[in-house]
């Protein structure tokens, strides 16, 4: 039954940069009644959680609740679990402090994917992922504790599992954080190179900062087991060894949510909801997906918040033409929807948590900056891409001063150092 305002209602499930940002793009408009699902009460900035753990980002900037960032819309939040939805019948239930069964009539599925540290053995136990708020709070307890140890004269030893961007940027962060005459970080990854999907402007200038450092690459390496006190490694035509760990962190390895996996509808080899280029999924006109948790035709697209926001405005945008079409009592085809085509801006990553330097290669490589500048214009662009106005402002005004003072000085010592 239609809610008396004769809108369409759209059920968002997933909070994350495809799901809020087509709940925001679609309320807007006027023409739906936006629900929005979640199983947290803050939405998370991924590309800043390890800047929360080791201090230069605070948790305002990095997860603001649904409750502020909403405030002036007319979206309904529900804090919940989904545990079960009813394609047929346009429903699901919700476990929450008030179990309820939402209906819709377009449902969009923004679950993302989660961390999967069972595929290496002995990471679910002794292994920190990071990939929540939660997961960047123990880091920081991490580092207090390891931080009085180094006082002590302690040696600590970190491996991070993982050498895309989320590694090589927690890598320099905890060796930064700790300091290299007192902590051996070992960045741990199973391809040819760190980074190997990335531009390579981007990945020389992380090469640069980790031998910086004096973080030890190990590519061409699997992690067999992780173990309390080390991680078992093996490298091809070479036996396996150990290395001795007083902190693992595994940044490599997602897989489908429980959720997407349980649902009736076509998917692809990993388990993502195909979709067509209009993100609708296949054989089911009223329901949607996008980020991590949707293939488009079986195209694979890079996990990152920058798909997830573009693909947002395509959805959103359909959404409002699927609820014209039901209000005019228009016949809808796929030819009416609007298609995605993913225009990539460019790759950001800071090195270090003192951004005195960082790496941006944006406009297919026509634009590439290092050092500190870099580190700055980042956390600009950040602040540009926060969900609200209102966040947007206080990510800027909240670390903005400190971020310029920093970034000067180390410009300015950088070029005492050149001159002398």
């Amino acid at each position: 039954m239609r809610m008396s305002t004769g809108r369409n209602r759209v059920c968002i499930v997933g909070g994350g940069f495809g799901g809020l940002y087509t709940a925001l793009k679609a309320d807007s408009s006027g023409e739906v009644d936006v629900t929005l699902i979640d199983g947290k009460d803050k939405f998370v900035f991924l590309p800043l959680l390890y800047e929360l753990a080791v201090g230069t980002a605070s948790i305002l900037e990095v997860a603001p609740s649904y409750k502020k960032l909403l405030k002036n819309t007319r979206i309904k939040f529900v804090q919940g679990l989904v545990d079960n939805i009813d394609i047929e019948n346009k429903s699901l239930s919700v476990i929450s402090t008030a179990n309820k069964t939402i209906e819709y009539d377009q449902l969009v599925m923004a679950v993302g994917a989660r961390p999967r540290v069972d595929m290496i053995q002995g990471a679910d136990l002794y292994a920190l992922p990071f990939y929540t708020v939660e997961d960047s709070y123990k880091l920081k307890k991490y580092l207090r504790v390891f931080k009085q140890r180094v006082h002590d004269g302690d040696i600590i030893r970190v491996a991070v599992i993982g050498g895309g961007y989320s590694g090589v940027e927690v890598a320099t962060s905890v060796m930064q954080s700790l300091g290299r005459d007192s902590v051996v970080v070992s960045l741990i990854d199973r391809n040819h190179c760190i980074m190997h999907t990335s531009p390579m402007h981007n990945r020389q200038t992380a090469e640069k900062s980790l031998a910086k450092y004096g973080v030890s690459v190990n590519c061409d390496t699997e992690v067999r087991e992780v173990h309390p006190d080390r991680v078992t490694l093996s490298t091809s035509g070479e036996e396996a060894f150990d290395l001795s760990t007083d902190l693992v962190i595994c940044t490599a390895g997602m897989q489908q949510t429980s959720l997407v996996s349980d649902l009736s509808l076509s998917k692809d080899s990993s388990g993502r909801l195909l979709t067509e280029r209009s993100l609708r999924c296949k054989s089911r006109s009223h329901v949607f997906a996008l980020g991590d948790c949707a293939s488009i035709e079986g195209d694979r697209l890079p996990s990152t918040a920058q798909v997830a926001m573009q693909q947002s405005e395509i959805v959103a945008r359909n959404l409002i033409i699927c609820a014209n079409a039901t209000r005019s009592e228009q016949r809808m085809s796929s030819t009416s929807l609007e298609r995605f085509r993913f225009v990539p801006l460019g790759e950001m990553l800071t090195l270090g948590g003192d951004f005195s330097d960082a790496s941006i290669t944006s406009l297919g490589g026509l634009v590439q900056l290092e050092g500190p500048l870099a580190a700055l214009a980042r956390r600009v662009v950040y602040s540009a891409r926060m969900p609200t106005t209102p966040q947007a402002v206080n990510a800027l005004v909240g670390t903005g001063i400190s971020l310029v003072g920093k970034a000067l000085t180390s410009v300015i010592e950088k070029t005492t150092e050149s001159r002398s």
